[in-house]
């Protein structure tokens, strides 16, 4: 049984992608299909959907998964809303943005279609983003981001030691490589056991 801080790492690897999936479906790609040629926008379509496919729906299941296996062995209230916000996500997915995929793939490029996907579109890239900021801790204090990488926080406390902060440990670390080594540090170490 994984343990709570290495569920938590899967969830943010797993959310991540979802969020960054997500937010450029929302900016990127469904605003750009009107700027696709008309006579070409099926073909392009059909070979869109099949490959985004491959990339959101294993993301979407391992997310429920993830969320699933904490509410059984980790329970909180915060798992239940993220679990909730995934519902409404997925219900989203399944009765608003399939079906306006199946309306483009048979009518082809229709403006209208289009703008109501990126209009519905919203509910999804709000929700998984919601599920993502929720995997900060209950008692996370304040935090600075970096402009234009909100998802990049200053952590309080967070050292070696405790690599997410002060409530947080290596335990279940101990295996891992060490990383982020300054040459200073490789020089000392080296020095240390007696190399180079």
């Amino acid at each position: 049984m994984p343990s709570y801080s290495n569920l938590v790492t899967f969830r943010l690897v797993n959310d991540f992608g979802l969020l960054l999936l997500i937010w450029l479906v929302q900016l990127i790609i469904y605003p750009a299909f009107e700027r696709i040629q008309r006579d070409r926008f099926r073909s392009w379509h059909t070979n869109y959907t099949g490959l985004i496919t491959i990339f959101v729906v294993p993301l979407m299941f391992c997310q429920v998964a993830l969320i699933g296996y904490e509410l059984v062995y980790f329970f909180s209230w915060k798992t239940c809303c993220s679990a909730f916000v995934v519902t409404v996500c997925w219900t989203s997915t399944f009765a608003l943005s399939v079906p306006l995929h199946s309306q483009l793939q048979a009518l082809g490029n229709q403006s209208p279609i289009a703008k109501r996907l990126v209009l519905t579109n919203w509910i999804r890239t709000i929700g998984w983003s919601f599920v993502f900021a929720g995997l900060l801790p209950d008692d996370f204090e304040d935090t600075r981001g970096v402009q234009g990488t909100p998802w990049w926080r200053q952590v309080y406390g967070a050292c070696w030691e405790f690599p997410e902060g002060p409530q947080s440990s290596i335990e279940e670390r101990m295996d891992h490589p060490a990383i982020h080594i300054s040459w200073n540090d490789a020089v000392a170490y080296a020095h240390w056991v007696g190399g180079r």
